[in-house]
């Protein structure tokens, strides 16, 4: 790369199978525009998934076959919960490397072909090259994740996943989980009309969306989508913040459906300081395309409030239960530590009188500004509510599990796997229970809390077709709309089908769209340094399909192909500087002369899009000086040889965030609220004025801060090119969409994200 200009000629992608480097890069990064090569020692062991979806595995010497088979032979083997069987050699035949590979969940169809053999064991097929292996082939190119045995420390197996230059890669495979909600360059990326009825039919027996025509919709005829009279929802906000909750929002909808229950959309939380500051989902993402054209069973709190009404009319009992379970085999067993985490994962519950908690569910569901003065919890019995009876509590680990000491035999996934089960039993099917055999009617509602929503994962294929149907909300689609008109000129955007209005200023219409995006790099920056390692090694309560004991990331042989292990890869994710983003920028835009080479505006130097919040400070202003003061002319021209145009910007971001902090602007507020409580502090009414005021005050400049990242995160969605770190719940939502929508993600650890889509149900 010519010093001070942008691109040299192109050069071509290196072959991973006969390359034996990786280019460094600055700020000692490896070069994410090649596939990372293989490299297997003759003393090595070594199980791994190929790019190709084909298992390579390797004995070492003395261990099996001298060579790798040309073609890949399918191997059948039996797995279980428990794939390490006491007394054999850790990653000693492809059996247990296949066994292992599932486990972790890197085997899914079409590759690998498995059927039921008990309620704990499934039979897998799946295509290997038994052998040894020195670089990559025709059948395996490169490692999508690949295991080798531990010497002592805290684990047997490391795992490493390299990083891929995009996934999928282009010209690659058809995966399962890509394209389940696609796109084409052209479509709109905007919400489709809400149903035009939610109605109870006369028996109770459904609850009925009619929706109507609608040619924006890949489903534009109408119809009616039937759905049960028996509810879920969940509990958001105290789990993390927008894009955790975001996970919970959608992890609950995919289990109300397995469920056969109709899910209540829940809220989100701005803070976990202010759970009682909610915000009804629309205001932030648009989710009518997803019952619309993905036929989700789900009704809005305004929906389904006088369906509740209408329900107990009929004499139906509007009875209620609560589950809560993280996966932790040691649950809190003493009465004050269970008061205490009772308290950290609800807020607070109703009082208990004669036996029964009677809770108003707008304490949970509704937008704090949707009733004056605003519902604040649960336990606020106003003479309007419907109230939904608790009379049994949430399940225990000894309800689940028989034993702490039953329960402590499994990893964290098998125990929230074994936890949904039960869940669907006391929950799905039809709904109908027999008193004369025994069965106990089921709950009319169920809520889960968010801890439980977060690790209730779906599969990954239903999690993509679930974020790809997410559309943006009316608010974030006006604003594509104005941002775009006002930054595209200057950006050199494409303006097809643009007005000007009477102040000569450009207006675009439906501007989200792909094909808008084509030569943009968009960037999520997130700078957690102080966290991010032990985020990346605690795989209990983030990657739990990697049990700890079992596996690890943060080890390194330094034979291996690459010089990092897996939690370095993520924590250099965690601390880029200005330089490390600009050199970022110059490979994916190089990627983009290289991959994208017939769209419009392959004329001009790519532009860059960047997402920021407070802990990362003000990444895209830092990038516009630092990338101008790179400009030169004449700027180095591609190998076909087209004009390279500047533009006069090389970066947008979004001009509406909040400038301070979430909790400085708690801090703020919390004193001008205590300023406008008149009654004294030791006053009963004292907490209760003072959080109607602080709803007051901070509704509006958090809400405009929640629609900034949606507005991040939708755009980010759209771009030709998407780089953020693993780890960040922002980045994995976008990365969730893009591949629902057909879209790469790039410089991603995409089988770290397979694993981490393990579904539990």
């Amino acid at each position: 790369m010519a010093s001070g200009a942008f691109f040299a000629a192109d050069p071509p992608l290196p072959d991973p199978a006969v390359e034996g480097h990786v280019t460094p890069v600055a700020g000692g990064a490896e070069s994410e525009l090649v596939l990372p090569p293989i490299r297997v020692g003759a003393a090595d062991r070594v199980c791994a998934l190929c790019t190709s979806g084909v298992v390579y595995a390797y004995a070492g010497e003395g261990g099996g076959a001298a060579a790798a088979a040309v073609t890949p032979r399918d191997v059948t083997t039996v797995v279980c919960r428990d794939v390490s069987p006491a007394g054999e050699a850790v990653l000693a035949s492809v059996e247990e490397c296949v066994a292992r590979l599932h486990h972790v969940g890197l085997l899914r169809a079409p590759d690998a072909r498995e059927g039921a053999v008990n309620a704990s064991c499934v039979r897998v097929t799946v295509p290997s090259i038994v052998g040894h292996m020195s670089g990559g082939s025709s059948s395996c190119p490169a490692f999508l994740a690949e295991m080798r045995p531990v010497s002592g420390g805290h684990a047997q197996v490391q795992v490493r996943f390299p990083r891929m230059p995009s996934w999928p890669l282009p010209g690659s495979r058809a995966l399962p989980y890509v394209g389940t909600a696609a796109v084409r360059d052209t479509d709109v990326d905007r919400d489709v009309a809400p149903p035009v009825s939610v109605e109870l039919t006369s028996d109770g027996s459904a609850v009925v969306l009619r929706f109507g025509p609608d040619e924006t919709s890949t489903v534009p005829g109408a119809f009616e989508l039937r759905c049960a009279t028996y509810f879920f929802s969940a509990d958001t906000g105290r789990w993390g913040r927008q894009h955790n909750q975001l996970q919970e929002i959608l992890h609950g909808l995919a289990f109300a459906r397995a469920s056969n229950r109709t899910y209540v959309l829940p809220t989100f939380v701005q803070s976990k300081l202010t759970p009682y500051v909610r915000y009804d989902a629309w205001k932030l993402y648009g989710f009518n395309a997803i019952r619309r054209e993905g036929r989700y069973c789900f009704v809005t709190n305004d929906e389904a409030k006088p369906i509740f009404a209408q329900l107990q009319a009929l004499g139906a009992v509007l009875d209620l239960r609560r589950f809560d379970y993280d996966g932790d085999a040691d649950a809190p067993r003493s009465s004050p530590t269970l008061v205490v985490r009772r308290e950290a994962r609800w807020w607070g519950l109703p009082p208990v009188r004669n036996g029964v908690r009677e809770y108003n569910l707008d304490g949970w569901l509704a937008d704090s500004m949707s009733s004056s003065p605003p519902v604040l919890s649960v336990a606020d019995h106003r003479a309007a509510a419907v109230l939904f009876r608790e009379s049994v509590d949430e399940p225990t680990v000894a309800d689940v599990f028989g034993s702490h000491t039953e329960a402590e035999r499994y990893g964290r996934w098998d125990r929230v796997q074994m936890y949904a089960a039960r869940m669907l039993e006391l929950l799905g099917g039809d709904h109908v229970s027999d008193a004369a055999g025994g069965e106990t009617a089921q709950v009319r509602m169920a809520v889960m809390s968010g801890a439980t929503a977060f690790f209730l994962r779906p599969r990954l294929e239903e999690a993509t077709r679930l974020f790809g149907l997410l559309r943006p909300s009316a608010h974030v689609s006006a604003e594509a709309d104005r941002v775009y008109s006002k930054d595209a000129a200057a950006l050199g955007w494409p303006t097809d089908g643009a007005t000007v209005d009477a102040g000569e200023r450009l207006v675009m219409r439906d501007a989200l769209r792909p094909g808008n995006f084509k030569h943009v790099v968009g960037v999520h920056v997130r700078r957690r340094e102080g966290t991010c390692r032990k985020e990346a090694t605690d795989l209990g309560y983030t990657n739990f399909a990697l049990r700890p004991g079992t596996y690890a990331l943060d080890r390194t042989d330094p034979s291996w192909a690459g010089g990092y292990s897996t939690v370095t890869s993520i924590e250099l994710d965690c601390s880029w500087t200005v330089g490390s983003v600009v050199e970022l920028y110059r490979q994916y835009a190089q990627w983009l002369w290289t991959n994208v080479s017939h769209a419009p505006g392959r004329e001009r130097v790519p532009t860059s899009y960047v997402a920021y919040d407070d802990q990362s400070g003000p990444m895209a202003e830092n990038l516009e000086r630092a990338l101008q003061l790179l400009r030169v002319k004449p700027v180095a021209k591609p190998s076909n040889c087209t004009v390279t145009l500047h533009s006069d910007r090389y970066v947008a971001s979004y001009d509406g965030r909040v400038d301070v902090s979430v909790y400085a602007l708690f801090k703020a507020a919390r004193r001008t609220a205590a300023e406008r409580v008149t009654v004294s502090t030791d006053s009963p009414d004292y907490g209760r004025l003072l959080k109607e005021a602080l709803v007051g005050i901070l509704y509006e400049p958090a809400l405009q801060e929640m629609q900034a990242m949606s507005f991040d995160y939708i755009m980010l969605t759209n771009t030709e090119v998407f780089r953020g770190n693993v780890i960040s719940s922002v980045a994995t939502n976008v990365m969730l969409r893009r591949w629902g929508r057909g879209l790469a993600s790039h410089g991603v650890l995409a089988g770290y994200q397979e694993t981490f889509y393990k579904g539990v149900f």
